[in-house]
């Protein structure tokens, strides 16, 4: 029985010491830099993106680098470093498979790498026709999001790692 209870309490502090304290971008992407800098670091992966095809203006920033694919886990997807306008400053990643209407074993396949890799989301949301898994550290906010619009039979997957901008993260 001592064996059995000793064997639970270290499984438990191994899984304790496996989720980071904190996450300060992602993988060699970290918050703050510039396209520059970002190319630098993902050199023969990340890209200038073409303008206007590929490159994304959102209401927050753009995007003018991303890898165009890369595989996470068995997904193949590609991915967008988004900066501030005014001081080109990186404060989002946004990652998305390249095939279109990506099915919920994506979404499946990623959540359980996030889980390996970060433990236990700390919200979880189940709505249809929306999932999603929320990681919360003190400087990134990871969102793991899919949707399956059927009426239009469409599927949208998405997984962003963001600047944790409040201590305040609902769902």
């Amino acid at each position: 029985m001592r064996i059995a209870s000793a064997l639970a309490v270290l499984a438990c502090s191994l899984l304790a010491q496996s989720r980071p304290a904190d996450l300060l971008g992602w993988t060699k992407a970290k918050w703050g830099m510039t396209d520059s800098e970002i190319l630098k670091v993902f050199q023969g992966q990340a890209v200038l993106l073409d303008a206007p095809v590929q490159r994304r203006q959102y209401v927050d920033g753009r995007a003018n680098v991303g890898i165009e694919k890369i595989t996470i886990e068995t997904v193949e997807c590609s991915v967008q470093f988004v900066v501030n306008p005014q001081d080109g400053r990186l404060f989002r990643v946004m990652i998305k498979p390249v095939q279109a209407n990506p099915t919920a074993v994506y979404f499946q396949q990623l959540e359980k790498a996030l889980v390996t890799r970060y433990g236990a989301p700390d919200y979880t949301s189940s709505k249809e026709p929306m999932t999603s898994s929320r990681w919360v550290f003190p400087t990134t906010v990871i969102e793991l999001h899919y949707s399956n619009l059927a009426a239009i039979d469409m599927r949208l997957l998405s997984l962003t790692y963001e600047v944790n901008k409040s201590k305040q993260n609902p769902l």
